[in-house]
């Protein structure tokens, strides 16, 4: 009669013994994950560090994104331009898509607007239960899942960086975290690109305005006519009848100024 009992007893400690092991698997591929994505972080950080074209630097955390989050459709990452505030295209990487469909994406999808009007993150876990936000380009592709972070700098919206999937799923907390950080790095690296244009024209124009003022021998114009030189002073005060103001030792003693006081010395000396 105790053998059932001891079997249940047996078959119970292996379900358990199996269940504790697949969460401690679970366990070490989250870990491992989360380590590899804080090491893409830091190349990333070196990338956006170094002087280079911002192109590569958003093509690079694209591709990292694609890999580690990881996304079966693609990444893309979106700017918004600084005075018209149109969406343009900074980077995609689609490896079993033409880029063409996120490029369609980004501009027909009215989910990268409503990212980049309210400057929160958007999450659709299935596109069958919650379609995106004026957009029918889901329909045509086959996308299922979409995460969507804004590039904030300041304060100031600069674009999306987004995932798509074929597949429903829901993403993690942890996801959505990855994103961001990918986002705040592409942010920097905007901002800093700008940053230098915007230095660059200044400098540019401040150095137009200086060779407009100098002459011709140094590839300017000039801005105006050189006035004639006026007689110098000392011819003025010939004019007028007036010694210069600078007269020497042998002018005085010829006007007999110094003559007359030396011979009144010499006279004294004598008495």
């Amino acid at each position: 009669n105790g053998k059932p009992q001891l079997a249940a007893g047996l078959l119970w400690n292996i379900s358990q013994h199996k269940g504790v092991e697949q969460a401690l698997l679970e366990e070490q591929r989250r870990l491992n994950r989360q380590y590899r994505r804080q090491s893409a972080l830091a190349q990333v950080e070196l990338t956006i560090s170094s002087p280079g074209e911002l192109q590569a630097a958003l093509a690079h955390i694209v591709k990292i994104a694609t890999d580690l989050l990881p996304a079966s459709a693609g990444v893309s990452v979106v700017l918004l331009a600084q005075t018209t505030k149109l969406l343009t295209e900074g980077a995609t990487f689609a490896p079993n898509l033409d880029t063409s469909a996120l490029e369609r994406l980004s501009r027909e999808s009215g989910a990268i607007r409503w990212i980049t009007d309210h400057g929160e993150p958007l999450v659709i876990h299935d596109a069958v239960q919650e379609p995106f936000p004026g957009n029918l380009v889901s329909n045509v592709y086959g996308f299922r899942a979409f995460a969507g972070v804004p590039l904030i700098s300041e304060g100031e919206s600069l674009g999306v960086l987004y995932a798509v999937d074929y597949h429903a799923r829901p993403f993690a907390p942890e996801d959505i975290d990855f994103l961001r950080a990918l986002a705040n790095r592409a942010a920097a690296a905007v901002a800093r690109w700008r940053m230098v244009e915007n230095l660059r024209g200044a400098r540019d124009l401040c150095g137009c305005r200086a060779v407009g003022r100098l002459g011709p021998q140094h590839g300017g114009r000039r801005s105006e006519r050189r006035r004639p030189a006026g007689p110098g002073v000392a011819e003025l005060e010939r004019k007028r009848g007036h010694r210069p103001a600078q007269s020497g030792f042998g002018d005085l003693w010829r006007a007999g100024v110094v003559r007359r006081r030396h011979q009144s010395v010499q006279r004294g000396n004598r008495r």
